[in-house]
């Protein structure tokens, strides 16, 4: 029984698009079914069959159930599946998944099949779609254009094209997967959907939500592909389609149209082969589906390829709809349009790994539907506006630029590679950097509506890789971020800040499992500050502090449960670290080469109660430097005499719950005097524990033309002291002479406290006596008692 694809079928949603009018998102076009392929119905053999609910997992074929040749019955006008054939051997017993408002299908033997050829790495969900959980799938399409069947009068043919379109909902097919296979005399042979000489293929990706909803928060996007074969010439009836899909997706429809006469069914690509020219102009563009000849230019809704041999500059003087927009060669390449023409997008635009040039895209650019850009290579630049109701993706290692006022509103999803943002974004859906680089460049590249997600979800992704976000320039982001769960590292920094601040005012959430953190600076001039709340983490995981500039907390409190490392430039707390009850901090370390300075407004809280638990402890290692005037309500340890702590009378006491300098630890003291000399630099409220080395706490002044000889100077106050003696005690400058009549050679340890005077400097004349000081603090390095409280 021969009759036209669209005639008598089950739904009436689907909507035949082929030879209509152009239109933006042409695959996912209104109603819930694919494009009708514009064969030739009227004067050639054609067949058509739709999945839309599979029924067996790797076991058994899934006959078409939503339309097919054979099987059906008439029932009225319409043409209908039938009751599984419970009786019939030729047909298994009840499959996996059945319930009873799916009973039927097209139960014939010479309708096409769908077989997952991978077992046990996935299963058929309520809704009828295979779905992946945990690996790949593979499929494979079986089908036989010369099967006839007797009652229905249908003929067989030798196929001379095959239309094949699917929808997947989740991570990206990997469309080298995708083959038509079929025998040659006994040898198997197979034809890619993505060669250029015997397939076409389209492609099209929305949010599984809604045009602008979150992506990461979901299992990846609805893809719709759409290929056709040219088989003329080649005498198959009889081959098989096969593809795979990644873990976390899920099959969700499949049509098939054959025909034994090859047109054109879908639009069809052009490439530019050329130098500068007109877009308008056919003679510039190769049309391989009509034999490799020139002459015609881009159809609408088709995809472009650019293969020009030099660099070139291809005019636009009027709006076009394309599929996708391929770049292939080396050769720069810029698209200018003239005023008020745009460019429309259904796919994107994406290079290939030769493809390492810059590609200017200098028109206004309208998203059609989401758009991938997988930049392979180079660097591809949208300098017009970009509007429409979707977002776009990102993947491949190469760089985007879009550097217009943009106002398209859908969600940004960065995966891999770089993206500069540089004019204005007024979208207020999610931004995802779930690998590779978003850096912005401008004061509105984002609103301060809505969230940054930062990081690869690993519930849903695989083979997760680093993700960063950097504000280039002394600009502010006022988005809420939230470091997502994930196995790998996220990085949130700023770069080319002049000195000035780059200011992340947003909340930072650490999701539980959230990946380790680094905060970053590029320069030594770079500074960026975060005034938002930073809550959440774990323990096990680190927020780290690198690069040579300066990271500044200030504002709300950071009450984020990570292990905190300073390993290089400097972090400066103007606020608090921990909540007041002290409970849920990790760890906190100062590395070679860092500083920590907490102002006086600073607090990093602890444990409460308890000092000696790791979270509890800051530990300055070697080279490490905290320096400053807040409180640090923890244990405080030293790894030996590199490990320096600095306080000056101009700032303000820096106070610590305790300090264990038993590995030794060098102190530098700014005594200028604004304050009352009475003050300590340094309060310890708990235990101070000396050095089991002589020499072990080596003390240096700075600033020294601020020193008033006779005057006494409290260097620290303390609750208790263990191990401390005056041999520990090495005055590391050579410039300064100790006032014998003070003290114990010029020092005075008495009701908790240990201060210091100074006789006079000598004079010029004496310059040879300079070195007498540390000499003349040996004379008193007597181990005659401990210093007590």
């Amino acid at each position: 029984m021969m009759i036209n694809r669209w005639s008598g079928l089950l739904a009436a949603g689907v909507l035949a698009i082929g030879g209509g009018a152009a239109r933006a998102d042409f695959l996912f076009a209104p109603g819930s079914g694919f494009i009708e392929p514009t064969l030739n119905y009227g004067g050639s053999t054609t067949r058509y069959s739709e999945w839309r609910n599979f029924y067996s997992t790797s076991t058994v074929g899934n006959l078409p159930d939503y339309y097919a040749e054979f099987g059906g019955v008439k029932v009225g006008s319409v043409w209908q599946p039938t009751p599984r054939p419970v009786d019939d051997p030729d047909f298994p017993a009840q499959p996996s998944y059945y319930t009873s408002d799916r009973p039927n299908a097209f139960w014939n033997i010479n309708n096409p099949t769908i077989t997952q050829t991978n077992a046990a790495t996935g299963y058929i969900s309520s809704t009828g779609n295979f779905y992946g959980l945990n690996g790949a799938q593979s499929f494979r399409l079986d089908d036989n254009t010369a099967a006839t069947d007797d009652p229905s009068g249908m003929p067989g043919y030798t196929a001379g094209t095959v239309v094949f379109q699917f929808q997947t909902d989740g991570q990206f097919v990997d469309l080298a997967t995708i083959r038509l296979v079929y025998m040659d005399g006994g040898i198997e042979k197979w034809i890619s959907a993505a060669d250029l000489d015997r397939a076409e293929m389209l492609r099209e990706y929305m949010p599984p939500e809604g045009a602008s909803s979150d992506p990461s928060s979901a299992e990846g996007y609805e893809s719709r592909f759409a290929i056709q074969w040219n088989l003329t010439g080649l005498g198959i009836s009889d081959y098989s389609i096969v593809w795979d899909t990644e873990s976390h997706t899920s099959l969700q429809q499949v049509s098939l149209d054959t025909s034994d006469q090859y047109v054109a069914a879908i639009p069809t690509s052009r490439e530019w082969t050329g130098g500068s020219g007109s877009w308008s102009d056919g003679a510039n563009w190769l049309d391989r589906s009509a034999g490799g000849t020139y002459g015609t230019g881009p159809v609408e809704n088709g995809n472009v390829r650019f293969e020009n041999t030099s660099a070139a500059l291809v005019a636009l003087a009027s709006s076009k709809t394309v599929g996708e927009i391929v770049f292939t060669t080396a050769n720069d390449l810029t698209l200018e349009a003239d005023a008020g023409v745009a460019l429309t997008a259904n796919t994107g635009i994406s290079t290939t790994a030769a493809a390492t040039g810059v590609y200017s895209i200098k028109s206004d650019y309208v998203f059609g539907a989401v758009n991938l850009f997988d930049i392979a290579a180079g660097t591809v630049l949208i300098d017009g506006d970009v509007s429409g109701d979707y977002g776009f993706i990102k993947t491949g290692s190469g760089a985007l630029a879009l550097s217009g006022n943009n106002s398209f509103t859908g969600a940004i999803d960065i995966q891999a590679g770089s993206v500069r943002l540089t004019g204005s974004n007024t979208t207020t859906a999610t931004v995802s950097v779930r690998g590779g680089e978003l850096s912005l460049a401008s004061g509105t590249a984002l609103t301060t509506s809505g969230e940054v997600k930062v990081g690869f979800d690993s519930t849903f992704f695989d083979n997760p890789v680093p993700a960063a976000l950097f504000i280039d320039g002394a600009y502010t982001l006022g988005r809420s971020i939230q470091v997502v769960a994930n196995n790998s590292q996220v990085i949130l920094g700023a770069r080319n800040t002049g000195g000035q601040d780059a200011v992340y005012s947003g909340a930072v959430g650490l999701t539980s499992g959230a990946a380790d953190v680094r905060l970053r600076t590029e320069s030594a001039t770079d500074r960026v500050r975060f005034t938002g709340a930073m809550t959440g983490g774990g323990t096990n995981r680190t927020m780290t502090i690198d690069g040579p500039g300066t990271v500044i907390f200030s504002g709300t409190a950071k009450n984020y449960n990570d292990a905190t490392v300073v390993s290089s430039g400097t972090l400066v707390l103007e606020t608090t670290i921990g909540a007041a009850n002290g409970t849920g901090f990790g760890s906190f370390t100062v590395k070679n080469g860092a500083v920590f300075h907490i102002t006086s407004t600073g607090r990093l809280n602890g444990f409460a109660g308890d000092i000696f638990t790791p979270q509890s402890v800051l530990t300055i290692e070697a080279g490490g430097k905290v320096k400053g005037a807040g409180v640090i309500a923890r244990k405080v340890a030293t790894t030996g005499t590199l490990s320096i702590i600095e306080a000056s009378r101009s700032e303000g006491t820096l106070t610590m719950t305790s300090l264990d300098a038993s590995q030794g630890v060098t102190f530098q003291f700014d005594l200028q005097q604004t304050v009352d000399p009475g003050i300590p630099l340094v309060a310890i409220t708990g235990e101070f524990k000396g050095s089991v080395l002589d020499d072990g706490v080596r003390i240096a002044f700075s600033n020294l033309g601020s020193i008033e000889v006779g005057q006494a100077y409290t260097l620290f106050s303390y609750g208790s002291v263990s191990g401390l003696t005056l041999s520990d005690l090495f005055l590391v400058n050579t410039g300064l002479v100790l006032d014998q009549s003070f003290g114990t050679g010029g020092w005075k340890i008495e009701n908790g406290e240990i201060q210091v005077q100074f006789a006079a400097v000598p004079e010029p004349s004496t310059l040879a006596l300079l070195g007498m000081c540390g000499v003349m603090l040996l004379l008193f390095r007597r181990k005659i008692r401990s210093l007590a409280s």
